[in-house]
């Protein structure tokens, strides 16, 4: 199954990330200028790579997760922030979107955080001190169950991922 993650601000619809869910497998490619992505294969094997755009420069982190077909959640995966409209990047604009995409709505107040986290069932998340929720979405036709979190920042100051997990993971280029 492919979709991709969507957001709308002032009446314009951008690209965030295409998703894609194989039998085996879960991606997350970026669908900017970054080119940045993050695996998680049956093997738990994942990877995680991003470019700094400041600096163009790479970093890759792997990491050994539980196998992807007895995933136990929930774990958050990736965190986002948007500080203001200027750092929106135009070329991501588009006008068309699929029925199986999912799109948030981000005209709200900036900053906004986006934390997307995997669960093997669909949960409430619990306030949290440090964030003010202002909408939760579910993709529940995929397995995990996808949650996507978009919340305010409290005082601009940034958080920490909502669920942690300990693995084993390395660093490299």
């Amino acid at each position: 199954m492919k979709f991709k993650i969507l957001y709308k601000r002032n009446g314009k619809l951008y690209k965030l990330w295409e998703v894609n869910r194989t039998p085996t497998d879960l991606y997350f490619n970026d669908l900017g200028d970054k080119k940045s992505h993050f695996s998680y294969h049956e093997s738990g094997n994942s990877h995680h790579k991003s470019l700094i755009t400041d600096k163009f420069s790479e970093m890759r982190v792997e990491t050994q997760r539980e196998p992807l077909s007895v995933f136990n959640g929930p774990e958050s995966l990736i965190q986002l922030f948007l500080w203001q409209d200027d750092t929106v990047d135009h070329k991501n604009c588009i006008s068309l979107q699929e029925a199986e995409d999912i799109v948030l709505n981000l005209d709200i107040k900036l900053p906004v955080g986006i934390e997307i986290i995997l669960s093997d069932n669909k949960i409430e998340l619990p306030p949290l001190q440090d964030r003010l929720t202002e909408k939760i979405y579910y993709k529940e036709n995929v397995n995990p169950i996808l949650i996507i979190e978009v919340y305010s920042l409290i005082n601009n100051t940034l958080t920490i991922p909502r669920f942690t997990k300990k693995h084993s993971f390395s660093f490299g280029k």
